[in-house]
């Protein structure tokens, strides 16, 4: 699985509460979860992370700005199946 490279202005960010107030994003139609935060100069380290994370099967997109990288996991990754069905019918209501 290969990770998106996309600029941080081409995405929605909204808060949710996961066990804690949580930062996420959308974008294509999809949900994420922000993961991790680095620094422009961590460039390969944010790369390297990515590729761990998918390593585990799990979606990121990581976005970038002039303060860095920004890692997002898709929240689909950890979903049961039922919270899945929810989620689809969220975002057909969502995209309409």
């Amino acid at each position: 699985m290969e990770t998106l490279l996309i600029y941080e202005s081409m995405i929605s960010k909204f808060k949710f509460w996961s066990g804690g107030l949580q930062t996420g994003m959308r974008f294509r139609l999809e949900l994420f979860r922000l993961d991790e935060q680095f620094h422009s100069h961590q460039r390969q380290q944010a790369f390297d992370r990515a590729w761990l994370i998918t390593q585990r099967g799990e979606k990121v997109v990581m976005t970038s700005s002039n303060a860095g990288y920004t890692l997002w996991v898709c929240l689909r990754s950890s979903l049961s199946p039922e919270l899945d069905l929810h989620l689809d019918h969220q975002m057909l209501a969502f995209s309409h």
